[in-house]
């Protein structure tokens, strides 16, 4: 081979080889920056940088300015991006973000005017590859007003439920009731809450106020005047023959008026039969050991119910009398003759109560303890 043509060889293969490396330059460049697929034997894969980013706060006050979003291009980019808040209504510090050829992180805050959650979006002109930075934000305030105020007296004390309000996008933390007269408060995290020091015999309202990370919102309506009461306290009577149950005492039971009630009122007494009462013949109840009647069974009259409070043996209180003419009003009676009969009921839970309840207890299909608890005053009102 001559001179000339070595040289033309090497010419031809320098510049094949310059092709080449363009061409692998050039396909590189393409794979880091629009997408990928094959070229020849090759594979290539992209992560394109024509992005940018928008990070944030995501919950901030209402009506007050958030902390600053940051918005980063993911390139030299040269045009403008666009902030919505949607049909908010809120305001940007800068509705808009201009880039010149720059990677330069760019800031701007978001001044909430309704409560809740707002999308925040941004968009570029020209765009970059469809990216569309989205951030929910929730504006927060304080809680709103407690509604349905009631209250239950106790004695010094009583009972306040309510319904909680909407907690202006911010954890309600705790609910604040006030008496009046007086201004006694107490604090609790649910309904209801137990406020205490109060003096029986006055009448007292409350009120309400639900507080967030925010504030406290405003007081709720006034509750129905209620009085609390001293707890009665009746020293037990002395008994005869009956034992505990009530049958043959020797000193009148107190007789109590009961509290007033709201409750529905029992009309129609059961003809259910009670077990283990008086039979034909029988001169006592071999149940109670009370004196079986020689004439026919008084009829229950009608009683309204409503019971504050749970009832166990050994109680004095004036539910319980109102608990024993509800028993016997049903057919679950507590006595045929003495204390606790019909007309005679007494403030007093004794054996021949609790035997009573445990039946009506075992007819509901409930636990049979002989305990006036939540679930047996539930069927108690239920059933009234």
């Amino acid at each position: 081979m001559g001179e000339a043509k070595k040289f033309n060889f090497f010419k031809k293969l320098t510049i094949l080889g310059a092709i080449f490396c363009a061409l692998v330059f050039y396909t590189n460049a393409f794979a880091a920056n629009y997408g990928s697929g094959t070229y020849g034997s090759n594979t290539y894969s992209v992560t394109s940088s024509l992005t940018y980013t928008l990070t944030g706060p995501t919950s901030g006050a209402l009506n007050a300015p958030s902390a600053n979003f940051i918005l980063t291009p993911g390139y030299s980019y040269t045009g403008t991006i666009t902030l919505s808040d949607g049909s908010a209504g809120g305001t940007f510090s800068s509705p808009s973000l201009t880039f010149s050829n720059s990677v330069t992180a760019q800031t701007f805050t978001y001044t909430p005017t309704i409560a809740g959650s707002i999308t925040i979006t941004a968009s570029a002109s020209p765009a970059l590859n469809d990216i569309s930075p989205v951030i929910t934000y929730v504006s927060q305030t304080i809680p709103g007003i407690p509604s349905a105020v009631t209250a239950t007296p106790e004695d010094a004390s009583a009972i306040v439920s309510f319904t909680p309000p909407s907690d202006g996008g911010s954890p309600v933390t705790r609910y604040t009731i006030t008496a009046t007269p007086g201004n006694s408060t107490a604090t609790g995290t649910t309904s209801p809450i137990t406020i205490t020091g109060l003096t029986n015999g006055t009448a007292y309202a409350f009120t309400v106020t639900a507080q967030n990370a925010l504030g406290s919102g405003s007081s709720s309506v006034s509750s129905s005047p209620v009085t609390p009461v001293a707890a009665i306290v009746v020293p037990p009577p002395t008994y005869g023959g009956g034992g505990t149950t009530g049958g043959g005492a020797t000193n009148p039971i107190v007789t109590e008026t009961t509290p007033p009630t709201t409750s529905s009122t029992v009309t129609t007494p059961s003809t259910e039969p009670v077990t283990g009462e008086c039979t034909n013949g029988a001169l006592y109840s071999f149940l109670t050991g009370f004196k079986c009647p020689e004439t026919s069974t008084p009829t229950a009259t009608a009683v309204s119910v409503l019971f504050t409070k749970n009832l166990s043996f050994g109680m004095y209180d004036p539910e319980v009398k109102t608990l024993q003419k509800y028993l016997n009003s049903k057919g679950y009676i507590v006595a045929k003759t003495g204390a606790g009969a019909i007309g005679h009921e007494t403030i007093y839970f004794g054996l021949a109560t609790k035997t009573a309840v445990i039946k009506f207890q075992k007819y509901y299909k409930l636990t049979p303890d002989g305990v006036v608890g939540p679930l047996t005053r539930s069927i108690v009102q239920k059933n009234s």
